[in-house]
């Protein structure tokens, strides 16, 4: 296999440090004919505990198979060729048990996500017992467990079926308990050599570019390797002198992809010992692309080079205290040859090694967004940059004819027209209370002929308990699954089973249908729904983030492959957003949670709707200035009806108004109109006839605190 390197960015693997590294490493620069190749140096830092073992395994398997993906069967000019990468450490043993348990656990969690990523198919992958027959010792599986051998692979991706690096075997899991059960089939290996001839003969299609030979070697071995190396190049030349007609730049030259060191003991060079271990780490030196060292070899590393040439790259992991709460993080603190995020950023070990959570500036970060600012600024505001016609029509940049249609004067000046149309139409066009609260409920990229800028609204339902905040936004989630619109619904510490029997439609209760003629239409309607719980505790918010960014990718993937747009995300709930002040003090402390989620959702042009039940919680002054559009619902003594408040509305132009409605009868607010068989012609919408709206001049009253209103009470009847 050989590498030609073309200066493009090498991605290391892990998710989280790519993101850090805008992309990947940026190697140094191969000469045209190369005889000497400089390695990217990075030194890895941090006390113990902090997994940097793990950690450097993790970069040195992902950045080798990056450059293994760049690489090719046949010799190209001025190219290299790839040994194997080196883990070159005095403490071995447990090495390649680390790095198989590695493997292992980021093999079953790609197949979970894959049961995700296809679902749907005909054709799924991981139905039979592919990866599992290669790697476990499948005709050994306990008896006791009632499983089918032919269907192992499936079990894996719905999660029945767990890998365990303690016991290295999969065993039953169990949903309440974080301990995995009955142990089910050992795995064959217990080292990594042998498992890439393995995988050569099987079908394992991507998983199978996992496993290559990692070599883990000590001084002796390292030694002796470049023995080998020496007499190989003697003879060599040996024979380059007997074919003299052989041009010099033919030959090729072997290069490791990726080296660890990981050696405990300082450099003494009166010990014979410790010469050997700086002549190897010398070779080591000249014959790796990346070469990465743990903090306590940092003057063993560079060998003869260590004042001359120090690392290009410096990652600095610490143990960071909170709240009696023990935080991981990274911080990327010197970068020569490439520009990285700045700051501290949390980290996470699991089981398929480290999991790096980019912190919300980054998230929030837009780069060169000043620089670029000249160009926006000097332009009037009927006119588009380049990349603002991209964002408004919602065309890639890869898009053949998206720099044409640009460059297209008259095609610039029929937008422009466009638009200064539109405005007027809008300002024109005064849409009615009922209107509006149809607009705001149900969601917006149901609208025909909708630009991709009026995609990702965001909406703010704030009231006491029992105000029917709930049953307003069940309404417009079930109006989006009659239009085949995806909802996620986060729920902050709380039970999913619990808020499926309150996820309960409209029109049910309305009961303007019966159940048998809208049955059809009814599973599909909650075959639109989906809930992601999150247990209360210290979860951070760039935790959070992560993990919810990863959902919304995975629902895009799916919706790529499958060609089907209703498989995206469009729209996310979150219920009782006051439990984020009672059941997690990391996303409470952090100012910018909320701006952050309202980016996100935005910039993935997905609808957000928020609920919270406490006007005094710390979110709610946030919630009003940030989001596009803001409902109040409040019941009273006076009257036994609920009253909802429109006080913010983003589809105005000029000027604004506010909305009171008094609800008439609850039950039906919302009605379902079902036309047969045929889909399209469902909708579930707004009974105007079960509203009685008035416009409203002040909200004052409203979000006066009740003991306050209590005492003007007592004043007035004095």
């Amino acid at each position: 296999m050989f590498f030609l390197y073309d200066n493009e960015k090498i991605p290391t693997d892990i998710y989280g440090l790519d993101r850090l590294l805008f992309g990947g490493l940026q190697l140094q620069e191969m000469r045209k004919s190369p005889t000497k190749i400089t390695p990217l140096k990075i030194l890895i830092r941090g006390c113990e505990g902090t997994s940097k073992s793990l950690f450097a395994m993790q970069l040195l398997h992902g950045i080798t198979k990056s450059i293994r993906k760049h690489s090719d069967e046949k010799a190209k000019e001025n190219s290299v060729e790839l040994a194997p990468p080196i883990f070159f450490s005095n403490q071995s043993e447990n090495m390649s048990d680390m790095l198989l348990d590695m493997l292992m656990s980021k093999c079953t969690n790609h197949i979970v996500e894959d049961r995700v990523r296809y679902e749907g198919y005909k054709d799924k992958p991981w139905q039979g017992s592919a990866f599992t027959s290669t790697f476990f010792n499948i005709d050994k599986a306990c008896n006791e467990v009632p499983v089918d051998k032919n269907r192992m692979d499936w079990y894996i991706g719905e999660e029945i079926i767990v890998y365990n690096n303690r016991t290295n075997a999969l065993h039953l899991s169990s949903d309440k308990n974080e301990e995995t059960v009955k142990e089910v089939v050992k795995r064959k290996y217990d080292r990594v050599d042998n498992i890439e001839n393995s995988c050569a003969s099987t079908c394992l299609g991507e998983l199978s570019k996992e496993f290559f030979n990692v070599e883990i070697l000590d001084v002796g071995k390292i030694l002796d390797k470049k023995k080998e190396e020496e007499e190989k190049k003697k003879k060599e030349e040996e024979e380059k002198q007997k074919e003299e007609e052989k041009k010099e730049d033919e030959k090729k030259i072997s290069v490791i992809p990726c080296v660890v060191i990981h050696y405990r003991n300082t450099v003494d060079p009166i010990n014979k010992e410790e010469e050997k271990e700086k002549e190897a780490i010398d070779w080591l030196h000249e014959k790796s692309l990346v070469l990465i060292c743990i903090e306590e070899t940092y003057k063993d590393t560079w060998g003869k080079n260590a004042t001359t040439s120090p690392p290009d790259i410096i990652i600095d992991l610490r143990n960071h205290e909170k709240d009696d709460y023990l935080l991981n993080q990274l911080s990327i603190t010197k970068s020569a040859l490439q520009v990285t995020a700045l700051g501290w950023h949390i980290y996470k070990k699991r089981d398929y090694g480290i999991e790096i959570y980019p912190s919300s500036h980054l998230i929030l970060q837009r780069r060169r967004h000043m620089p670029r600012g000249t160009l926006r600024s000097h332009l009037d505001i009927l006119s588009e940059t380049y990349h603002q016609y991209l964002e408004n029509t919602g065309l890639p940049a890869t898009n053949a004819k998206a720099m044409s249609n640009y460059a297209d004067e008259s095609e610039q000046k029929r937008r422009r027209t466009d638009k200064l149309s539109k405005l007027f139409n809008a300002s024109d066009d005064r849409p009615q209370a009922c209107e509006i609260l149809q607009d705001i409920l149900m969601p917006s990229s149901l609208k025909e002929n909708q630009s991709q800028s009026d995609l990702g609204r965001v909406t703010a339902i704030i009231g006491s308990s029992n105000t029917y905040k709930s049953y307003l936004v069940l309404g417009g989630t079930f109006g989006a699954c009659c239009r085949d619109i995806r909802t996620m619904n986060i729920l902050l510490s709380k039970d999913d089973n619990v808020i499926f029997k309150r996820t309960v439609c409209p029109a049910m209760v309305t009961g303007n249908i019966k159940y048998d003629e809208k049955s059809e239409h009814c599973n599909r309607c909650y075959g639109y729904i989906h809930s992601k719980e999150i247990r209360m505790g210290y979860i951070s918010s760039d935790e959070f983030f992560y993990y919810l960014r990863k959902q919304i990718r995975i629902a895009e993937e799916t919706s790529s492959k499958s060609g089907d747009e209703s498989r995206k995300i469009r729209r996310i709930v979150i219920d009782d957003l006051q439990r984020i002040d009672h059941c997690f003090p990391l996303l409470h402390a952090d100012p910018l949670f909320l701006t952050t989620l309202i980016y996100i959702c935005k910039d993935e042009k997905i609808d957000l709707i928020l609920l919270c039940c406490d006007k005094e919680s710390s979110l709610v002054k946030s919630l009003r200035v940030q989001a596009d559009n803001v409902i109040c619902t409040e019941r009273t003594n006076k009257s036994k009806n609920p009253i909802f408040y429109i006080e913010r509305y983003d589809g105005y132009n000029a000027p604004s108004s506010m909305f009171k409605f008094e609800v008439k009868d609850m039950r039906k607010l919302f009605q379902c109109y079902a036309g047969g068989a045929d889909r399209s012609n469902k909708r579930l919408r707004l009974n105007n006839n079960a509203l009685r709206p008035s416009e409203v001049y002040s909200m004052a009253d409203y979000w006066m605190s009740n003991d306050m209103s209590r005492l003007i009470e007592h004043i007035k009847r004095k």
